[in-house]
């Protein structure tokens, strides 16, 4: 019996009825069970080639696709990449998901650069690079990518070289709870999506967070703070006067990071909100 395109599609689509967008999750998923066989099908093109025959081993792929995403894989790493601010980048399992939150600081940071024509930024924590690579690829500056983690700067190297933007961006491996490395800077603007989840926050995250997600990228101390004290503290002496710095904070951390940024000599210190209405990013000015 043939299997068509469409039995896939009726088959994770009832597997995957309970998650909040079953029917984009199911054209990933089908069409990535397409592909791995050798078929070079998009989830745009499933609807239009639903009476097709799939290949002979894309029902077995499916299944073992279904398996990984109902235990709580997020699609982001089944596919290998994801979207951020219209740029397709490479994710692993060594850097989070890119999350349209986060693009809400990275559009701060771009509007920063723009208005001010800053041309050295520094992009802190960068994991996959996200950041720092919608700068590039909507501003003129040039970016220095800096994080612990060798894996997360190999997928951001790799992003970088997909982009073409290697020729405008250096990757440092450098700590952010420590002091920065005598070679880099200055920079007009540090951005940094830091880790920031408290411990008590930790223990109840969703499982594709906690069980998926790198752990070192998510955990910001006791209460969250660390990363914000040891950037302001030891970071902000690579930024120019009248530099900027831009931080993505977590729920309830605005008022903590703004005493946190006053108290390290920062001024003009502005709260953003992300497309929830949730308090999302926080700027401020060395003078």
């Amino acid at each position: 019996m043939v299997t068509t395109y469409r039995d896939l599609y009726d088959t994770a689509f009832e597997a995957l009825s309970g998650l909040p967008m079953p029917d984009l999750e199911t054209r990933e998923i089908v069409s990535l069970a397409g592909r791995l066989c050798g078929d070079q099908i998009d989830a745009q093109s499933i609807q239009s080639r639903y009476r097709e025959a799939a290949p002979e081993d894309a029902a077995r792929q499916l299944t073992l696709l279904l398996e990984r995403r109902l235990c709580g894989e997020p699609l982001a790493y089944l596919l290998g990449e994801w979207d951020f601010c219209g740029l397709n980048l490479i994710v692993t399992k060594d850097v989070l998901v890119p999350r349209a939150d986060t693009e809400t600081v990275a559009l701060r940071a771009v509007k920063l650069i723009r208005e001010h024509g800053f041309t050295r930024v520094l992009d802190l924590c960068c994991g996959s690079g996200c950041i720092g690579a919608a700068i590039l690829q909507h501003t003129k500056a040039d970016v220095t990518f800096a994080d612990l983690s060798e894996p997360a700067l190999d997928v951001t190297r790799a992003n970088l070289d997909m982009l073409g933007f290697s020729g405008r961006a250096e990757v440092v491996c450098a700590d952010a709870l420590d002091e920065p490395p005598a070679d880099i800077g200055p920079f007009e603007l540090i951005v940094s999506n830091p880790p920031y989840i408290s411990a008590d926050e930790m223990s109840v995250l969703d499982v594709e967070v906690a069980a998926f997600e790198p752990t070192d990228a998510l955990y910001g101390g006791s209460d969250g703070l660390n990363f914000y004290r040891a950037i302001c503290a030891y970071w902000k002496s690579l930024l120019l006067p009248g530099g900027r710095i831009v931080f993505e904070i977590g729920m309830d951390q605005a008022a903590d990071v703004t005493a946190i940024l006053e108290r390290n000599g920062f001024r003009e210190i502005e709260t953003g909100q992300d497309l929830s209405g949730r308090d999302r990013v926080v700027t401020a000015v060395l003078p």
